[in-house]
């Protein structure tokens, strides 16, 4: 899956700059991105891999925080996961 590969290349980013906040909010983003498409899938299993992958998300988000803690971009992003996380729970609870 491509996500998964981009997760991993942030992580090499990571390895060869720590600092880089941009590789943990994009790496972030990934998570979301993954987050959503299971989303679309009907089944209940999704559910526990769909809450991971959410908190991995905010912890990238948390970890470029701690580095630059007014980034804008770590602050944008984790309020759309927010956003995102709220309207699968609104899905859910509907069905």
């Amino acid at each position: 899956e491509l996500l998964v590969k981009a997760g991993r290349l942030f992580r090499v980013v990571l390895e060869l700059s720590p600092e880089d906040e941009r590789a943990l909010v994009n790496w972030g983003g990934a998570l979301c991105l993954r987050a959503k498409l299971l989303s679309l899938s009907p089944e209940e299993t999704a559910q526990g891999a769909l809450e991971d992958l959410h908190l991995a998300a905010v912890q990238k988000f948390e970890s470029a925080l701690e580095l630059h803690p007014s980034s804008a971009r770590a602050l944008t992003s984790w309020g759309r996961l927010l956003q995102d996380a709220a309207l699968m729970q609104g899905k859910r609870d509907t069905s």
